[in-house]
């Protein structure tokens, strides 16, 4: 088997790796509102997953998710009933960021996403 080629130095110790899922609807809905909020927290020299965050948001403006949604995200209405508001998760992430020592001055992280939808417009 073929050796991996060598990590170059990276600027960062870890990226966090989001991917959040929405509510959605064709014609598309508004506001959309995180119904999935992960980050993969992913060591900058070793390029291995060193801890996760998952949870499930709670929609307040689009509360029921439409057909297209579940079919588009895999998430079922049972997923997200009863699951904490967004501030809620917020709070959870920051609990979490501390735990893992993300809050730190000295660490270096940095969050990343497929594209501008995660970060700019969501």
């Amino acid at each position: 088997m073929a050796a991996m080629a060598a990590i170059p130095p990276q600027r960062y110790h870890y990226f966090l790796v989001l991917d959040f899922e929405a509510t959605c609807d064709k014609p598309q809905i508004h506001p959309q509102e995180i119904i999935e909020f992960p980050i993969l927290k992913l060591n900058g020299q070793t390029m291995e997953i060193e801890s996760t965050f998952h949870m499930y948001v709670q929609p307040a403006v689009h509360p029921q998710l439409t057909p297209f949604c579940t079919e588009l995200t895999g998430i079922i209405q049972g997923m997200v009933d009863g699951q904490p508001n967004l501030q809620q998760v917020l709070e959870r992430v920051d609990e979490w960021m501390a735990k893992e020592g993300l809050l730190d001055p000295s660490v270096k992280s940095i969050f990343v996403t497929c594209g501008d939808w995660d970060l700019k417009v969501m």
